[in-house]
């Protein structure tokens, strides 16, 4: 039987092959491409150069696919941060889809440059020029303009509302003669010999064709191959522990034990093993010597959302599809390296009110069915007394009353 070492190993060169393959197709106008080549902070500093007509710009320091979050959370991945010799700081975006170029999309990306710039008890003022600037693959403005600088006006007296932010789109369509015309031509080369800039073509030339740069961008793809094995790898887990459970309950009715001593025993497991996954207590049940999945939804609008549940597993199929359609005609067409079996995740904005008091009386069911979890009745005094946990647990170890005690 062959060694499974050396399987791997054979697989792995394999996936090699074809990363090499891929890399030979690579423009900077790949996202994955375009980090790498960015890595050199000459670069950079070229590009913004071309873009804002100064030979002067020195980059002093840059951040690639940087994760950026507002007060709420929500993040945002951005491509190149980078600020200059005179403190201003310019984000930029290459963007082959229309709609990750909205003008709002450009708002967003301002507001997160700007929330992390500041540091506690500076002043405004010390807020420094923040540029974002979006390469668009087609003319998303739709003016049949190589440029277009946005600022703020005001609309009265048409004077500039100098606050110091800018956005730039650059329609990467037009390769005319003219500098900037060039440097969008030598973000759609494949072959560094064809490029204007020989700052760009060195880069590109490095990572095609040196044994270093080859290996550095395959190791990168590996990396991207290895998270869809990764998410691939959790899924088989929470499979395989429920395939466990369910050979539990079979093993327990061979021993003789009473139905109701493993239905209480199973769902105990469940509600844990459900809260490992982050799913609460709710997320499986065992019926009639079944494990089934379910999604509890509080209140009078159960139905409903269970009906929405349904048509939503059937928009998900035809997302999913449609992305993966998506990411085979980029990938054969726009020199991109898309994952074809990754794992897609569609996530839906669960906007509807809760019922309060049903939530409620779930929470204190689940503490009762299950008083050898002291942890189920710590959240429900968290969620009807507004408490924080550690309160609710200084609460726990001064009284002994029941939960029916409690809620009354």
């Amino acid at each position: 039987m062959p060694d499974s070492t050396m399987l791997q190993s054979e697989d792995l060169q394999e996936r090699y092959e074809r990363y090499k393959a891929k890399i030979k197709n690579f423009t900077i106008m790949n996202d994955i491409f375009m980090r790498n080549v960015l890595k050199k902070k000459e670069c950079t500093e070229y590009i913004l150069q071309v873009i804002m007509e100064d030979e002067g710009i020195t980059v002093i320091d840059q951040a690639l696919q940087k994760d950026y979050k507002n007060l709420q959370g929500r993040s945002a991945t951005l491509d190149c941060v980078a600020k200059d010799a005179s403190n201003r700081q310019f984000n930029v975006e290459i963007q082959g889809d229309n709609e990750e170029a909205s003008p709002k999309r450009a708002r967003y990306h301002c507001g997160l440059l700007d929330m992390n710039i500041l540091n506690p008890r500076e002043s405004f003022d010390a807020l420094p020029d923040t540029y974002v600037i979006f390469i668009t693959r087609n003319d998303i403005l739709g003016f049949h303009l190589p440029i277009y600088h946005i600022d703020k006006e005001i609309i009265e007296t048409k004077e500039a509302f100098d606050d110091g932010q800018h956005i730039i789109y650059v329609n990467a369509s037009r390769r005319d003669s003219t500098e900037l015309g060039h440097l969008m031509h030598d973000l759609h080369c494949k072959d560094a010999s064809e490029m204007y800039s020989d700052i760009l073509s060195t880069r590109v030339r490095e990572l095609k064709e040196s044994e270093k740069g080859v290996k550095e961008m395959c190791k990168e793809l590996e990396e991207i191959y290895n998270e869809g094995e990764q998410s691939g790898v959790q899924k088989g887990i929470q499979k395989g522990e429920l395939k466990k459970a369910r050979e539990t309950v079979f093993a327990l009715l061979e021993m003789g034990m009473p139905v109701e001593q493993i239905t209480k025993a199973i769902e105990l497991a469940l509600s844990l093993l459900s809260m490992s996954f982050g799913y609460g207590t709710k997320k499986y049940s065992f019926e009639n010597g079944q494990i089934k999945t379910a999604t509890e939804y509080f209140g009078e609008r159960q139905d409903a959302m269970q009906e929405l549940g349904k048509q939503r597993q059937v928009a998900t199929e035809y997302i999913q599809d449609i992305c993966r359609a998506v990411m085979w005609f980029s990938n054969k067409y726009h020199d991109t390296a898309y994952n074809l079996d990754a794992e897609i995740t569609i996530g839906f904005d669960d906007s509807y009110v809760e019922d309060k008091q049903a939530k409620l009386e779930a929470m204190r069911a689940d503490a009762l069915s299950f008083p050898e979890v002291p942890i189920l009745k710590v959240w429900y005094m968290m969620e009807k007394y507004n408490i924080p946990e550690d309160e609710a647990k200084k609460y726990m170890q001064y009284t002994d009353e029941p939960i029916d005690d409690v809620d009354d």
